[in-house]
């Protein structure tokens, strides 16, 4: 597969129980890198298939305003990445991005990230990332996000589990 095969498009709501398996099986893969059973993620991400969690997914694309851009990859016309991301008054946020673990590493994430970065305002741009998911993190340290330093503390998978989320900022040029 190359970067060639991919297809950058809108979030559509029809798809959007394809968006949630997109982000929990980018999760399995995170996760089970770093210790966590298969069985702790499933549980986590179990409403994934609910008719409420889809409905919920559905709704937040279908009121996307002018400031927000919801995209995916596509291959063959399977999701395989997506990226959600929002210009603000003051400074933009890069909300997710996620690709299927055997498509990342591949170019998908530089795909769905220059898509929105020409959209982006020349602003600062924010976003939030666990400090154990270290090949997002050298991600985007390639393309030029850096630590701000702030951190914040969320419940983990596990009953009494914590997890590092950390801030990074491509400052704008």
């Amino acid at each position: 597969m190359s970067t060639a095969d991919i297809e950058i498009i809108p979030a559509t709501s029809e798809k959007a129980a394809e968006l949630n398996e997109v982000i929990f099986q980018a999760s399995v893969g995170m996760y089970t890198l770093h210790g966590y059973g298969l069985s702790e993620i499933e549980s986590r991400f179990a409403e994934r298939h609910s008719q409420e969690r889809i409905e919920k997914t559905k709704k937040m694309i279908e009121d996307l305003s002018s400031n927000e851009r919801y995209i995916v990859a596509t291959s063959a016309g399977v999701i395989v990445g997506l990226c959600y991301a929002e210009r603000g008054l003051s400074e933009n946020t890069l909300h997710a991005m996620y690709v299927f673990p055997e498509f990342q590493g591949k170019g998908i994430g530089t795909l769905l990230w220059r898509s929105v970065a020409g959209w982006l305002s020349e602003k600062d741009t924010y976003l939030n990332v666990l400090d154990m998911n270290f090949p997002a993190i050298k991600f985007y340290k390639n393309i030029g996000f850096e630590f701000t330093g702030k951190v914040s503390v969320l419940p983990g998978l596990t009953h009494n589990s914590m997890i590092r989320d950390e801030e990074m900022v491509l400052r704008a040029k």
